[in-house]
């Protein structure tokens, strides 16, 4: 698994997704980067609890034709700024051999916005890092259901 990126803004991958689209200042893309961190951790680990042997892309061996590799984005929600937003997209295969076969995009509610306003705060921290989490076990779960699908797991 690839480490998830940062979208400067919603408006890098759907215009229509945002009310402003406005750059993110240094502060939100430190948070944002720390978040995505947590996420890609997060989401190894959930795959790992379902019986998936997932691994950061810096650490695998190099794919084969029935590895399934995972690139994700981390997107801000100035339009709905009570939710996480990641578009999650996965390629199987490798080289020229890969081919994208499934895309989806994961919404969690924020308790960030509930916490506190002020990003950068330990308080705005911890509430993105649970949000992450959050993410992480819905994406996982869809990912095991894919993988049930494709018969490489039983459970």
């Amino acid at each position: 698994m690839n480490d998830f990126e940062i979208a400067n803004a919603d408006t890098e991958l759907d215009p229509d997704q945002v009310s402003t689209g406005r750059p993110r200042t240094e502060e939100e893309m430190r948070v944002g980067k720390a978040a995505a961190q947590v996420l890609t951790g997060s989401l190894i680990e959930e795959l790992k609890s379902r019986g998936i042997d997932a691994q950061r892309a810096s650490t695998a061996a190099p794919p084969e034709m029935n590895t399934l590799s995972i690139r994700g984005r981390f997107l801000w929600r100035d339009k709905d700024p009570g939710a996480m937003r990641a578009r999650v997209w996965f390629y199987q295969g490798s080289g020229v051999n890969s081919r994208l076969v499934a895309q989806t995009d994961a919404d969690i509610p924020s308790d960030s916005m509930r916490a506190t306003a002020v990003i950068g705060s330990s308080a705005y921290t911890a509430a993105q890092e649970a949000d992450a989490r959050r993410m992480a076990r819905e994406l996982a779960e869809r990912i095991a259901r894919y993988y049930r699908e494709q018969g490489w797991i039983n459970s």
